[in-house]
């Protein structure tokens, strides 16, 4: 967390380039802040975020609810490619 904020910080202040997430950058380029550079090169990693539950059939009902929530905002395509 504390290097991601520096390499943030350091590349709003003009000293360096840095990898950013698109969902923690994505106003700067916006805003004219930020700019885009290696667009030909795409980077071609995915994250993905896990639910882990107990293997037992008592769940409350909102835990599902929930998890088709997370499917829904945060699926394929990636949330930040497509505005609400």
């Amino acid at each position: 967390m504390v290097q991601r904020a520096a390499l943030h910080n350091i590349s709003l202040a003009g000293i360096g380039i840095a990898l950013c997430s698109t969902w923690c950058c994505y106003q700067h380029p916006e805003r004219g802040e930020l700019v885009a550079i290696f667009t030909d090169y795409p980077v071609q990693e995915r994250t993905a975020i896990w639910s882990v539950r107990p293997n037992s059939g008592l769940m409350p009902h909102k835990v599902p609810v929930f998890i088709d929530f997370l499917i829904e905002r945060f699926g394929s395509p990636p949330y930040r490619n497509n505005p609400r």
